[in-house]
Formats: structure tokens, sequence, C-alpha cells
């Protein structure tokens, strides 16, 4: 008998899910929603973290299967208030270092800058957001890495055009504690800064109790205008040979 589309899409993302997902790095993996995964989501519900609890509750972004039209599986977001909050859990704090990987679609020909990613509530204080990843506006297509700490700005930028509006990229930044910030774009390293504001009081690296939000930042309208498919953090600065080995192992569904 032959098989529904329904059945023939879900055996597709399944396929892809499990051809690239077991050669990802593992160890220190708090976070790990893939889009391509019938276990990450299932069609309807929350998505789901694949090495964990720290599940996303869907706020707008739609979710659009694997189809040779549309490419990989992946959530749209309208870049006007879609995003996907994960609520806070001690297992996402990240002391000793971190990294935010990302495979993102920009679609927007816009002038505002868009959030990736964003933790905290505020540019600075208490609630400041410790990381937040943002794509500079325009025509600029260059990635923005901040991390806030009791008022003292940290931040990373690559050049322009470091991506390519329409097409895929794999993106990781990473920061050490006390240590230098670092921007990764397709494997390749982009950008590295050391910390210039680096609070002693508070390395190892601090994070506040409040949620991720992926796709947009509510506290600052930012919201992201185009494709996620993929998000992994881990509970440390990935090595190049690390990162490098998440991008060879997933970029296939890419068509990188």
């Amino acid at each position: 008998p032959k098989l529904t589309t329904t059945l023939k899409i879900d055996l597709e993302r399944h396929k892809m899910a499990t051809r690239y997902s077991p050669k990802i790095v593992k160890d220190n993996l708090i976070l790990c929603l893939d889009a391509a995964s019938s276990r990450s989501y299932s069609g309807s519900g929350s998505w789901k973290d694949l090495s964990n609890v720290n599940h996303g509750t869907i706020n707008g972004a739609t979710f659009v299967p694997h189809t040779t039209a549309a490419g990989a599986a992946h959530f749209d977001f309208d870049g006007s208030n879609d995003y996907v909050a994960v609520t806070y859990n001690a297992t996402l704090d990240t002391p000793g270092g971190a990294s935010f990987c990302f495979w993102f679609n920009d679609d927007t020909s816009g002038s505002s800058s868009q959030t990736l990613l964003s933790r905290g509530t505020s540019d600075s204080g208490a609630n400041a957001d410790n990381p937040r990843i943002e794509l500079s506006g325009g025509t600029n297509n260059a990635i923005y890495f901040d991390w806030s700490e009791n008022g003292a700005d940290n931040f990373v930028k690559t050049v322009n055009n470091i991506f390519t509006k329409e097409t895929w990229t794999h993106c990781v930044c990473t920061i050490v504690a006390g240590g230098r910030m670092e921007v990764y774009v397709d494997g390749n390293i982009a950008s590295y800064q050391n910390r210039q504001n680096a609070d002693t009081v508070e390395d190892p690296l601090v994070n506040t109790n409040q949620d991720i939000q992926i796709g947009g930042a509510t506290w600052i309208p930012r919201y992201f205008n185009g494709k996620i498919a993929c998000v992994q953090i881990y509970s440390t600065a990935l090595s190049h040979a690390n990162i490098k080995q998440n991008y060879e192992a997933q970029k296939g569904r890419f068509n990188k």
C-alpha cells in the first residue's frame, strides 16, 4: 500500500534527524531544539528539548515541515511578535562558559536589528540580558553578540555581509568566564573580542533567573523575521573542532 503524505513527511523528518543529530557534540549540551525531529516537535504542543527538560513554548511561530519547496523543517518567525520561550531552569545556567548555536535563514530586508536569542528583561542591572544575539539591521548582514554584566557591556560583532539573506547559516557564539567572546559562521571563526568589561565579582559567568527567548526579546521590539531550524546551548565554550563537527554533521539538510 502507498504511504500517506503525512507519513512520508514524518519519515523524512525522522530520517534527517537521525542521520545528522547523532553526530553533534553531546557533552555539556543543556538545550537541543530540532525542528527536523518528531521527538522535538510532533506537530503540536511545545518545541521539546532533546537533551533535557527545557522545552520551548511557541508564541506565534509557525512550524513548516520539510518539503522540496520549503527545504529543511523549521519554524517561521514573522518579525512582528513571534518567539519561543524557554522557562528558566537551573540546568540552563552556564557558570564556566557557554555556546549558543543556531541554524537560521533571514528573510527580511528591513532596517531594524533582529534578535535570535535573548535572556533578560533590560540592558543593564540585575535583569540584564546575558546573552543577546542579534542580526544587524538593513543590508549590514552582520552578527552581534552581547553579554551584559551588572551594567558592564561586553560585545563582539562580525564584519558586514558575513551571511547571505534567504540562505541557511550556521551561527555559534561562545563565551568563556574571564575570557573572550567568539562568533563562528558556517564552522569558521568570524570574529572575537576579549571581554572589555568583565566583572570579576561575577566571574564565573552569572545567569539571572530569566527565561530564554528565541526569535525575539519581549522587552525590546527587535523580533526575528525568518526561519530557525535548530537551537543548541552548551554549558561550555565549544572548541573550533567541536563547532566544525556540529556544522559538518548537520549541513547536509541545509544544502551547504
